[in-house]
């Protein structure tokens, strides 16, 4: 009886790990590898230029500041008192706004004040002043919440308002688990003193629809699965699980809802609602047909001549140049109408 009684103990403490193990092998033999991570590097002097929110998820500290992109690219940038980075006019006979919402593509993230495209355009006009609202990781859950809690109170200073979108934002406006990941092992392991100044942060998501705004701690952002940086298995599992949990199309409903919503948030207080595509979507049509003035700027985020590539993908001088040029008769445009 004992004999059985081991035998049948032993099948089921070996089988589970032969299994186990052939299977870590069938994936190691696959090409599969645990989890690595993409080693970006962010230098921040003084180190409290990007902090945590309970509205936004992040926002800019005021102050000027020298940043470093993995000990290759340097730019200095300046945070204003109202949370903007610094937008320079030249005369102060002016009138109306007109605020730039986006992301860190908008913000101007590797490049100096004077060099990003809302400083470019701002220079080709005498007539209005350009407020550059774009922060890095904003997707346009944060853009519509600039909008309502921002602007709209003051929309008598606002003559229009343009929303710099980016096919990464859809999945940022449901917090989807690859952003998630990206955002808490990326962005909070490329410095050190990331995770203490985003303690406070709550990042704003939509779930089911525009007016249900949710919430969620940085501290529970993201954590990876015991043993998925040392184990092929977890990894591919844990990845997997957040594929499965991902829903492009409905990700793209609820920000084409947003954007109508924005649009008809600036119509009823008479502010010009202008979308800009920055790059490539599948269902960039669908976007564009949430309102009647958009834009396609059809930008390479791999140009080597437009963008930091390989170094990193955000712009250059050049390629906000490049923006700036596409967007000057647009805004004529809108303004006209």
């Amino acid at each position: 009886m004992k004999t059985v009684f081991r035998k049948y103990s032993l099948k089921l403490i070996y089988y589970p790990i032969i299994t186990f193990v052939c299977f870590e092998l069938a994936l190691l033999i696959l090409g599969y590898r645990p989890y690595n991570y993409d080693h970006y590097k962010i230098k921040i002097n003084p180190s409290n230029a990007f902090v945590g929110d309970s509205s936004y998820g992040i926002k800019l500290n005021p102050g000027n500041y020298k940043i470093s992109l993995n000990d290759s690219i340097e730019f200095k940038t300046t945070h204003c008192k109202n949370g903007r980075r610094e937008t320079i006019h030249p005369s102060l006979n002016r009138k109306k706004k007109i605020a730039f919402l986006g992301c860190s593509f908008t913000y101007g993230y590797g490049v100096d004040n004077n060099k990003n495209f809302v400083q470019k355009l701002q220079n080709l006009d005498t007539t209005h002043i350009y407020e550059n609202f774009g922060v890095i990781g904003y997707g346009t859950v944060q853009s519509y919440l600039q909008l309502k809690n921002e602007i709209i109170p003051n929309s008598e200073n606002y003559e229009a308002i343009l929303l710099n979108f980016s096919a990464v934002h859809p999945s940022r406006n449901v917090l989807s688990p690859y952003f998630r990941k990206n955002l808490k092992l990326g962005f909070g392991k490329a410095n050190p003193e990331i995770n203490q100044n985003m303690k406070n942060a709550r990042f704003p998501y939509i779930n089911e629809n525009v007016h249900s705004i949710e919430y969620e701690n940085w501290a529970n952002l993201h954590k990876n699965w015991l043993f998925r940086e040392y184990l092929a298995s977890v990894n591919w599992l844990q990845t997997l699980w957040e594929k499965s949990s991902t829903n492009v199309n409905r990700e793209i409903e609820l920000t084409e809802l947003l954007i109508k919503e924005m649009n008809e948030l600036c119509y009823e207080n008479n502010i010009k609602f202008g979308l800009v595509l920055l790059d490539e979507l599948n269902n960039d049509r669908v976007l564009s047909h949430s309102v009647p003035n958009f834009v396609r700027i059809d930008f390479d985020f791999e140009s080597t001549t437009l963008t930091h590539y390989p170094v990193d993908s955000h712009p250059n001088e050049a390629g906000h140049e490049y923006i700036a040029t596409i967007l000057s008769p647009f805004i004529q445009k809108i303004l006209a109408e």
